[in-house]
């Protein structure tokens, strides 16, 4: 598996760029807008899915995981939810999922806090919460949740 940076293509594609520097500097992160999936404010809540251009995927084992969907409280940038991508399809779809799960979890009370809200899509992820739409394929379902993702800071 190629650690390592990557940028997208004009088709949204991913292209490796390799390790290093130059890696670094092709890898473009100043134009935030160009690595937007989609950023949705529910309630008080945000969800945000963007292209990390950092391979996230660090085992040897499957696809660079390029793509990230997470839920933010308004006021802060502490997140209560976090899946991954490999692709910019998947993404779509997982941010539209998430701001399914979001719209749900609001619905369902007149207020929600950051806590419920944590817990209500950790359940999700799980599989323990209630279903959102027909289970995707495998092919279009999220590569990694927050909680099988280890990261090194």
């Amino acid at each position: 598996m190629r650690m390592g940076w990557w940028k997208l293509d004009e088709q949204k594609n991913p292209v490796y760029l390799g390790e290093g520097l130059e890696a670094v500097k092709q890898a473009s992160m100043d134009d935030t807008e160009a690595r937007r999936v989609g950023l949705d404010l529910i309630g008080n809540f945000r969800v945000s899915t963007v292209f990390l251009a950092l391979d996230h995927n660090f085992s040897d084992q499957g696809p660079p995981i390029l793509f990230e969907t997470m839920v933010f409280p308004e006021k802060n940038n502490s997140d209560l939810a976090c899946e991954r991508y490999s692709t910019w399809e998947q993404a779509m779809k997982g941010h539209r999922q998430m701001v399914a799960a979001v719209h749900h979890c609001l619905a369902t009370s007149q207020t929600v806090d950051a806590e419920q809200l944590e817990s209500f899509l950790a359940a999700r992820q799980t599989n323990d919460g209630p279903p959102l739409e027909s289970s995707p394929d495998s092919k279009d379902s999220p590569t990694n949740s927050a909680s099988d993702v280890q990261e090194e800071e």
